[in-house]
């Protein structure tokens, strides 16, 4: 008895991930089947904390992508606006941090790259040389003044949704919320 096996192709097939609903929409069903499964959940409260952190993630990923057209990263932007505004020649990278709100280890990581575009320097610190205060280059000082004209026209592209009345009542409801969670009001009983 002769047994004929077939030759076997096989192709790769090209996949494409799934085309998913939008975010919103994602957003309500999976608080719904929560909601399913715990009744109790105070949906409302859960939802609004959400919203802030899909939002905040949102606006990051368009502000990256922004900013990387520029060739520079979100994360630098603002230490570069910190040492633009500052009314001295030079700062404290440990004060930078500070400002951020970010590790030390975040902030050597901004300014390495912000040095090597030529944008920021280390100077030792005069008083004491194991210390290096950051300062603003001149090739940094014109790349923040040729980019904040560009910077407030997509951020006020990225906020026109909101009415005037609507853009102060986030203002205020940031303002305190930061507050209370600064007052360490946020931290777990």
């Amino acid at each position: 008895m002769t047994v004929v096996v077939p030759d076997v192709i096989i192709t790769s097939v090209m996949t494409r991930p799934p085309v998913l609903p939008p975010l919103l929409t994602r957003f309500e069903q999976g608080m719904d089947a929560l909601c399913q499964l715990h009744p109790e959940l105070p949906r409302a409260t859960v939802s609004r904390l959400r919203l802030l952190q899909h939002g905040a993630r949102e606006l990051n990923d368009h502000l990256e992508a922004f900013f990387r057209e520029h060739g520079i990263s979100a994360s630098c932007w603002i230490p570069l606006l910190i040492l633009y505004a500052h009314p001295g020649p030079s700062l404290n990278p440990s004060y930078l941090a500070a400002s951020l709100v970010q590790s030390r280890t975040h902030v050597t990581r901004v300014v390495d790259e912000l040095v090597a575009k030529h944008y920021l320097e280390r100077t030792p610190d005069p008083s004491d040389r194991r210390r290096l205060d950051l300062s603003l280059t001149a090739t940094g000082r014109a790349f923040i003044q040729e980019m904040l004209p560009r910077v407030w026209a997509r951020y006020e592209t990225l906020l026109s949704v909101f009415s005037e009345t609507e853009a102060r009542t986030l203002d205020v409801l940031m303002r305190k919320l930061l507050r209370h969670l600064e007052a360490g009001a946020g931290e777990a009983p």
